[in-house]
Order: C-alpha cells, then sequence, then structure tokens
C-alpha cells in the first residue's frame, strides 16, 4: 500500500512537470478558437506572451498571461491577461469555474474608436470606450453580473451624423435577477437619463428620457423628432430593445 502511494505521488509530480514546462505554443492549440492565427508565442502554459492573435476581422497584439495554479485546487482556471486589441488595451484577471461560468475581475482598459463597429455592429454606435469593471460574470457568453463603469468618449450614432455627440456615462450596480446600469451624459450634445436591462436569457432593454441642450446641432434636433412628441420638460421617450 505504501509503495501505492509513493507511486501516485510520484506519477502527479511528474505530470506536474510536464505542464509546468508545456510550451505555450503546444498548450495554445488546445485553447484557441480553430482559425486563429498566432504569431511570436513564447513562454509556457503559465506564464507565457504572443505577440499578435488574428481571427477573421478581430486583431490582438501584444498578449501576456501568468497563470494561477493554486486556484486549480478548487477546480478554477484563473489567470491574469493584458492585451493590446486593435489600437486599444485591457488587462484583467479572469476565471473559468467547473461549472463553465467565466469572471472577469479588476477588468480595466479601453476600446479605441472604430473597434465598436467590428466587434458589435449590432449595437450601431462607435466611439471609445473605457472600462473599469470590478467584476464581470458570464454564464454561455451571456453577462450575469455585472459591477463597475463604462464610459463611452465622442459618441456617433452610425447613420445619423459623423458628428461626436459627446461623453456618456454606463455605471452598474450589482443585483441578482438582472443587469441594471444607468445611463447619464457628461459634456454631451444631448441630455440623457436612462436605464440599461440585461437578462439572464441576455435580452436588453435600453429606454430613458432624451432632451436637446444648447449644443445641440440642429441634425440631431430633427432625429428626436422621430422619438415623439416631447412632455412639458422638452424630453422625448427612448426605447431598445434585442438579444445579444
Amino acid at each position: 500500500m505504501i509503495k501505492k502511494k509513493y507511486t501516485l505521488i510520484l506519477v502527479i509530480l511528474f505530470l506536474v512537470g510536464i505542464i509546468n514546462y508545456l510550451p505555450a505554443n503546444t498548450a495554445l492549440q488546445w485553447i484557441v478558437p480553430k482559425g486563429t492565427l498566432l504569431n511570436g508565442v513564447n513562454g509556457t502554459i503559465w506564464n507565457g506572451t504572443v505577440s499578435e492573435a488574428i481571427n477573421q476581422n478581430t486583431y490582438i497584439r501584444d498578449i501576456k498571461w501568468k497563470f494561477h495554479p493554486a486556484k486549480i485546487l478548487l477546480g478554477d482556471l484563473s489567470f491574469e491577461i493584458s492585451l493590446y486589441p486593435f489600437n486599444g488595451y485591457l488587462n484583467a484577471q479572469i476565471t473559468r469555474s467547473s461549472d463553465q461560468t467565466i469572471e472577469l475581475n479588476n477588468l480595466q482598459g479601453f476600446l479605441s474608436e472604430g473597434t465598436l463597429p467590428i466587434t458589435a455592429s449590432y449595437l450601431g454606435i462607435d466611439g471609445q470606450i473605457d472600462l473599469d469593471i470590478k467584476q464581470l460574470k458570464l454564464r454561455g457568453n451571456i453577462p450575469v453580473k455585472i459591477n463597475g463603469d463604462i464610459n463611452i468618449q465622442s459618441l456617433k450614432i452610425l447613420g445619423l451624423s459623423n458628428q461626436s455627440m459627446g461623453n456618456y456615462a454606463i455605471k452598474f450596480n450589482p443585483t441578482k435577477e438582472s443587469i441594471i446600469g444607468s445611463i447619464e451624459g457628461e459634456n454631451a450634445l444631448l441630455d440623457v437619463a436612462g436605464t440599461i436591462k440585461i437578462d439572464n436569457d441576455g435580452n436588453y432593454l435600453i429606454s430613458g428620457v432624451v432632451a436637446p441642450n444648447i449644443y445641440t446641432p440642429n441634425d440631431i434636433k430633427a432625429f428626436l423628432n422621430f422619438l415623439g412628441s416631447a412632455n412639458d420638460s422638452n424630453q422625448r421617450e427612448f426605447r431598445f430593445e434585442g438579444k445579444l
């Protein structure tokens, strides 16, 4: 019995040693989506870098990661990662749990203008996206919990005007049943007060009121007429819904 126990320990140590020195180039072949081109892969599965990754219309450069082996004992796969998507920058701690949920903590950085029309064209907007997210939890690629702020700099509504409509902030507070965030304008061409709600099935609803201010250009004022009649405060209701 003692010999079997020692043999098992030796086998485990041997496997850990193999994994510890497993080249990143070999490990990533099992992880990255099919059709992804990787260049400049260095390091190991625990600590490595990739100079660039290309998949369809997505281009990411200078990817760096560092694994947290201790969390494997809890059934979780966790690592710190930093990367430059297009001309932006992101860094976060990512944990994939045994129940297949993915959690991002301390997600910070920005996505440059021109990224949204490529990665989320269905939104119909563009602008620089600044992220300061304490916690983002995904289940089946659908967000089920968000705690943090998203700021949109120089927002443009595609198909309406090439002129920037100013800056807007979305502030999320964690809830149990759904994701709820408030939407406010900051030095914007429109006064906006709204909310965004996302349920656990990925259905989203963006609603609120919008009104022109002294900085609103005439073409934007004309667009507001499509939202219907204004109330006594010159505000018009808006509502957009869909599924992620």
